[in-house]
């Protein structure tokens, strides 16, 4: 039985659940994901491309994931 819409709609959401918790690993708190047709798409800021790179390689071996746009903005921390 092949999957049907309403199948991808719960896997995607399930997905992103998923890398959410991924994140919450890293302790990133400024990143949203959205899952479409096989392509994860993070989107928020982090202090360094060092964390972007993170944040990408945490959520790019999630299953169901075929490629990851990486739209992640650096910024660089505030002085104090």
């Amino acid at each position: 039985m092949g999957r049907t819409t309403r199948d991808e709609l719960f896997y995607g959401d399930d997905l992103v659940e998923e890398a959410k918790l991924c994140l919450q690993r890293l302790a990133v708190d400024n990143v949203s994901c959205t899952y479409v047709d096989g392509t994860l798409l993070l989107r928020g800021q982090v202090p360094s491309y060092y964390h972007k790179q993170k944040v990408q390689e945490a959520v790019i071996g999630l299953k169901g994931v075929a490629e990851v746009r990486n739209e992640i903005e650096v910024t660089s921390p505030r002085p104090r």
